[in-house]
């Protein structure tokens, strides 16, 4: 079976996925990876060596969504993102989220940004339409944190 010629984004993804999880190293800012697949690999890392097999999936979802088949057609993408894959998106985007409102807020505690941002992620749970989740989230998180 003959594999088409690994691209430089998936070269790169590949090389940082494995240093993320053999060795917990962070990925370097790059815009060979979409920023989804970059938060996917720095979850990894940072939860390293106890990483769920789920984040590496993610990881792969990830770089599938942002890197493959770039002459589909939006709709077809979207038709085959299964709701596992679209919700380790969304958790990768809760994660960053986190990640820049520790920054944003460095007079608060980070564990009390995290639980803030959980307790208000785990308020849309029960919501149907996910894509502005993590905007909806974002925006009440600065309410409360301001």
């Amino acid at each position: 079976m003959s594999e088409e010629p690994t691209s430089l984004a998936e070269q790169t993804f590949r090389d940082l996925l494995t240093a993320a999880i053999t060795r917990g190293h962070r990925p370097p800012p790059t815009t060979v990876l979409g920023p989804t697949c970059w938060i996917a690999i720095d979850t990894l890392a940072r939860e390293h060596p106890n990483a769920m097999p789920e984040r590496v999936v993610a990881a792969f979802d990830a770089f599938a969504i942002e890197h493959r088949d770039t002459d589909r057609t939006e709709i077809d993408v979207e038709a085959e993102v299964d709701p596992a894959t679209a919700r380790a998106a969304e958790y990768a985007a809760i994660d960053a989220l986190v990640a820049q409102l520790t920054i944003t807020y460095p007079n608060i505690d980070p564990r009390t940004v995290t639980a803030v941002v959980r307790r208000i992620h785990a308020d849309f749970h029960d919501h149907a339409v996910r894509d502005f989740i993590p905007l909806f989230v974002e925006q009440a998180a600065h309410r409360k944190l301001a």
